[in-house]
């Protein structure tokens, strides 16, 4: 076989076929050819196809040869060998720009250094999934799975752009018709990083990924962002709702196969929305390092130490060191862990958010910990903070209250409040006044009367005791349907938080909360006296506000879309579980005076 011929050659060839086409098109012009020209065409053609036949494809030069040994000498055997001719020109054309193609170095290198990231973000989507189903249980295996497909994804559609990537470097300007051309190839690299991101968003939220980078700040609520607190075994989780926005790291250290082979590390940032908050941010961040301090979880931690200093290079935050015992670890019963705490409760103003950063470290009490308590300090001093514009608040003051439409004492039961008693829940009066309100399972209670006629605005107060409840909830409602789906809820927690949200056929959105906050004077068992304010003209927005045992809370005016219609005022109670019998002593609805 004939070595490739160099550019220089091919462009010798081409300049050969040059007067073959302008022979060929003299015969092809002429009305008789001339016999002894086409013989003489012939000849020259064959001579040159022996020439350039290395840099003619195989069906090309049969083609050709098929046209030289036709003995025809009519006038269309001239134009089949003249469009011969051209198609041998532009393939010496195409060979003569391969054979100039060259490329640079640096091109070759990085299309190299493209390709060996393909390959590592393909051995980390192999790796992910394999030391995922390696570690899975039955019981997590649904979790697992979904963090195996978010890794997978994440790697394989990083790796694919890197191959495309390098592809379309090395073939730039390449003149080979191929059908991956590197326009094509960029387009498939673009692709796939587009893909890569929206994947990542969807499969994220709520999944946990590797981390890649040390430098790389997460950024919650657009108002503060921290480093990671490591890559070697880290892997980061996301989340987001209407209320708070919130990045998880996390890892495992050991085997797991024992207690003292059990080291936890958990890091996190959180930007929880603080709109509505009528109390100061010092006094916001003090609720949160009282609910810090009162967080058992369920009674499986006691509090060793718990200390509070203000932070020298952020003036509006307060830090917490807190260890505790751990005596819950569900894989190692009768084991008793340390659980050291340390995070950074701050305030910002504009747009008004509490933020946290917090870092902790589990190991059994008793061994040494692998990982130093050190690295809490450079996680929480890489918190960063910004403000932005401070939106509009709620203008004006609250309404005034007047007239009583309602003042009921449950002395009788003339107004006829809702009775019900069932597997869920156990209502009515009670002797020789009151009205009780028990849950017996995981399950609302959602009570009222027909008494007063529907209003859109009102300010419904009603007293009650709460006796310790875990994961409850309760407080008035108003603008209630028919069909109790719809209404706006002002809320106390049995952990001593508040909010107001509202609800649509039964879907819930918060529209203010007490951040992280946690009012010891709410916590039961204590009396309670909450008083909601809900009022607003037809076609505009609703001003929503809570006071509770005298003092207002929180004021947000809700716009988008409201409740916009008369309802009824009632009362709403949710467990997570059975629990004792509550007392409600009254209920009142005045008029609003504006």
């Amino acid at each position: 076989m004939n070595e490739a011929l160099t550019s220089v050659e091919l462009g010798e060839l081409r300049a050969a076929v040059a007067p073959l086409q302008a022979q060929l098109q003299s015969l092809a012009n002429a009305d008789v050819p001339d016999p002894s020209e086409i013989l003489a065409m012939r000849t020259s053609f064959a001579a040159l196809l022996e020439r350039c036949r290395a840099s003619l494809t195989p069906a090309l030069f049969q083609r050709v040869r098929a046209a030289v040994d036709d003995q025809t000498d009519d006038h269309a055997a001239v134009l089949r060998a003249l469009a011969l001719a051209i198609e041998v020109d532009a393939e010496l054309a195409f060979r003569e720009k391969v054979a100039s193609y060259k490329r640079s170095l640096l091109r070759s290198v990085l299309s190299l250094l493209l390709w060996l990231l393909a390959l590592a973000s393909l051995a980390g989507a192999a790796v992910s999934l394999f030391v995922t189903l390696i570690a899975s249980r039955s019981s997590q295996f649904a979790d697992l799975a979904r963090e195996a497909l978010a890794a997978v994804l994440f790697y394989g559609l990083l790796a694919l752009g890197f191959v495309a990537m390098g592809l379309a470097l090395w073939r730039r300007h390449d003149p080979r018709p191929r059908a991956l051309t590197g326009r094509r190839l960029s387009a498939v690299a673009a692709i796939s990083f587009a893909a890569l991101i929206a994947s990542t968003a969807a499969t994220t939220s709520g999944a946990s990924l590797p981390i890649l980078s040390s430098s790389m700040r997460y950024e919650v609520g657009a108002v503060a962002s921290v480093l990671p607190p490591g890559t070697t075994g880290w892997q980061k989780q996301q989340t987001t709702d209407e209320i708070i926005d919130q990045v998880d790291f996390s890892r495992d250290v050991g085997g797991r196969r024992t207690a003292e082979d059990s080291e936890t590390l958990r890091a996190q940032v959180m930007a929880l929305k603080a709109t509505g908050n009528l109390l100061t941010g010092s006094d916001l961040i003090q609720e949160a390092l009282d609910g810090q301090e009162l967080s058992f979880e369920g009674g499986r931690l006691t509090n060793v130490s718990f200390k509070v200093a203000p932070v020298a290079s952020l003036k509006q935050c307060q830090r917490y060191d807190r260890v505790t015992k751990d005596t819950g670890v569900a894989q190692f019963p009768g084991s008793v862990f340390i659980l050291t705490s340390h995070g950074l409760y701050c305030f910002v103003e504009a747009p008004a958010y509490l933020v946290a950063a917090e870092w902790s470290h589990r190991y059994l009490e008793g061994t040494t910990p692998n990982v130093p308590e050190s690295d809490a300090d450079a996680f929480l001093e890489s918190l960063q903070l910004r403000t932005g514009d401070k939106p509009a608040g709620p203008s004006g003051a609250l309404a005034t209250t007047g007239r009583v439409a309602l003042a009921e004492r449950f002395n009788d039961k003339s107004n006829g409040w809702t009775t019900i008693d069932n597997d869920f829940a156990r209502t009515g009066y009670l002797s020789p006044t009151g009205y009780g309100v028990q849950l017996k399972r995981r399950a609302h209670a959602h009570v009222g009367t027909t008494a007063a006629e529907k209003r859109r605005d009102s300010y419904v107060e009603v007293e009650f005791v709460a006796p310790a409840q875990m994961g409850a909830y309760y407080g008035p409602t108003c603008r209630v349907d028919d069909a109790f789906g719809s209404f706006y809820l002002f809320e106390v927690t049995s952990d001593g938080a508040y909010g107001i949200a509202k609800i649509v056929a039964g879907k819930r959105t918060t529209l203010a909360h007490s951040a992280f906050a946690v009012r010891r004077s709410l916590i039961p068992p204590v009396p309670l006296r909450i008083g909601a304010y809900c009022y607003g003209d037809p076609g505009k927005r609703v001003t929503l506000a809570l006071e509770v045992n005298g003092v207002q809370l929180l004021r947000i005016d809700d716009s988008e879309p409201t409740l916009d219609r008369a309802g009824w005022d009632a009362f709403f109670a949710n467990g997570e579980g059975a629990g004792p019998l509550m007392r409600l002593s009254s209920f009142t609805v005045r008029d609003i005076v504006r």
